[in-house]
C-alpha cells in the first residue's frame, strides 16, 4: 500500500518505451531471417510475454541497457506458451497458433481469461482452423486454410493486429472484413506502419483491409516513447501548478501524442519542444466535449484534467474500454465517486462534472491504467493505493519518477 500526498511536481524525467511499438516490433522481428536490433526498450511485465512467445518459438533473444536483440528461428511456430497479461500478445499468439500445422497451447494467467477473444477465434474457425478457447487455455489442432476473414472491429484493433501478423507469418495475402465502428484506430495505424515499413502492402478501405506481405531479413528499430502512460505527470502539474518535462517523446506519426493538444483545448499551457513534453501549471481548466474512439489510453488522464474542470464535459466512444484489464468505465466512474466528483456513463459518453476532491482509498483491481489515474487525483487530495504492484504491467518506474519530480509518497 502506498500513501499519496498532495505534489507539486517539477522537473524532468524520460518517457517509458512505447509499450505498443515494442511488443510489435519484438514479435515481427521472431519472424524474419536476421539478427535484428530494437533499441531504447523499457522492459515491462507485458514486454515480457512478447518475450516468452519469441523464446517459445525458438528464438534466441539478448536484453541489456534497454536494447533488445533477436536471432529468430523465423517463425513463431511454437507447440506452447504461458503468457501473464498482455492481451496484444495473446491476441497475436492465437492468430501464431492458427498460421502452423501441429498442435499448439496457450496457456493464460488469470488475468488474460476474462479479455475478449472469442470473436477472433471464430474468425479463424470460419477460415479453417480447429481452435478452442478452454477457459484457462487456448488449444489449436490445424491452420487456417482460407485466408478471407471478417471480425467485429469494435471490440479490438488487437483482432486486426493479429490477422496482419498472420498475413505476414503465412506468407500469404489475407482480406479483413470488419464489422461495426472501428475501435483504437491508433494502435492499428501501428502495426500498419510497422508492416510498411517491411515492405507489405496495406489497402484500407472503410470495412476492408487487404495485405500483401513482405518480409525483410531483419530490423533495427528504436521505440519512441509513450505519450500516454507519461501524461498523468503534466495533468498533476496542469492542476496542482509546476512545470514538468518529459523527454524522449516524438509527435510525428504517434497517434497518442493528441494528448499534447487536447490538454491545451483543455486550457492546459501543453507544448512541444523537440523530444519534451512541457506542461506547466496551474492552468485555467475549462470542459470539452471530445470523442475518444480512437485513442482509448488517453481517457483515463483526460478524466483526470477534466475531474477539476469547471463545468460539464463528455468523452464519447468510450464503450469499448469496458473490455481492457477492468471495466475502465466502472473503474473510472468508481474513482471520481470516492473522490467526490459527479459523473455518468449513458453506453457510449461518460459526462463528468468537475469539482474539488476529497480524500480517497483506492484497491486497484490490477488495471496499471486506473492505479495512475487514481494516483493523479489522490496527489491533488491525498489517498492510498492498494495493489500498486500492477503498475509493472507497463510502467514499473512510475512510482520513482513520480518522486523525482517531487511527489510525495509514503509506503506503509
Amino acid at each position: 500500500m502506498i500513501n499519496i500526498g498532495k505534489s507539486i511536481l517539477d522537473g524532468e524525467v524520460t518517457a517509458p518505451s512505447s509499450k505498443s511499438h515494442a511488443i510489435r516490433y519484438a514479435i515481427v522481428s521472431g519472424l524474419l531471417t536476421g539478427r535484428s536490433e530494437i533499441r531504447g526498450l523499457t522492459f515491462n511485465e507485458d514486454i515480457d510475454d512478447a518475450l516468452s512467445l519469441l523464446r517459445a518459438s525458438g528464438s534466441k533473444i539478448e536484453f541489456n541497457g534497454g536494447i533488445l536483440t533477436v536471432e529468430p528461428s523465423s517463425s513463431l511456430n511454437f507447440r506452447s506458451v504461458a503468457l501473464n497479461g498482455s492481451a496484444t500478445v495473446l491476441r497475436i499468439a492465437i492468430a501464431m497458433a492458427a498460421s502452423y500445422p501441429g498442435s499448439k497451447v496457450i496457456m493464460m494467467g488469470k488475468a488474460l481469461r476474462n479479455r475478449p477473444v472469442d470473436d477472433l477465434i471464430y474468425s479463424l474457425r470460419n477460415a479453417g482452423a480447429v481452435i478452442n478457447n478452454e477457459g484457462d487455455r487456448i488449444v489449436a489442432e490445424n491452420p487456417v486454410k482460407d485466408y478471407g476473414f471478417e471480425i467485429r472491429a469494435d471490440v479490438s484493433s488487437q483482432f486486426l493486429t493479429a490477422l496482419m501478423f498472420l498475413s505476414l507469418a503465412t506468407e500469404k495475402r489475407v482480406s479483413i472484413k470488419m464489422k461495426g465502428r472501428r475501435v483504437s484506430g491508433t494502435y492499428f495505424s501501428i502495426t500498419r506502419e510497422i508492416m510498411e515499413n517491411l515492405g507489405s502492402k496495406v489497402n484500407d478501405e472503410y470495412d476492408l483491409i487487404v495485405m500483401e506481405p513482405k518480409r525483410v531479413e531483419k530490423i533495427y528499430a528504436d521505440v519512441p516513447g509513450d505519450f500516454a502512460l507519461s501524461s498523468y505527470f503534466p495533468s498533476i502539474a496542469a492542476k496542482n501548478g509546476g512545470f514538468v518535462k518529459i523527454k524522449n517523446l516524438h509527435y510525428k506519426g504517434n497517434g497518442d501524442s493528441r494528448v499534447v493538444d487536447i490538454f491545451r483545448e483543455a486550457g492546459i499551457h501543453s507544448r512541444m519542444e523537440g523530444d519534451k513534453w512541457i506542461v506547466d501549471g496551474p492552468a485555467d481548466l475549462r470542459s470539452i466535449e471530445i470523442d475518444m474512439n480512437d485513442v482509448p489510453d488517453l481517457v483515463p488522464p483526460l478524466t483526470s484534467i477534466l475531474s477539476s474542470s469547471p463545468g460539464t464535459s463528455k468523452m464519447s466512444g468510450i464503450n469499448h474500454l469496458e473490455y481492457k484489464e477492468s471495466n475502465r468505465v466502472a473503474e473510472i466512474i468508481k474513482i471520481l465517486t470516492k473522490a467526490g466528483i459527479n459523473s455518468g456513463y449513458d453506453g457510449n459518453s461518460i459526462s463528468i462534472s468537475g469539482g474539488s476532491y476529497n480524500s480517497f482509498n483506492y484497491v486497484c483491481p490490477g488495471d496499471h491504467r486506473m492505479a495512475m489515474m487514481a494516483l493523479s487525483l489522490q496527489a491533488t487530495s491525498g489517498g492510498k493505493i492498494e495493489n500498486e504492484k500492477c503498475l509493472c504491467k507497463s510502467y514499473p518506474g512510475f512510482i520513482d519518477d513520480f518522486k523525482k519530480l517531487g511527489g510525495i509518497v509514503d509506503y506503509t
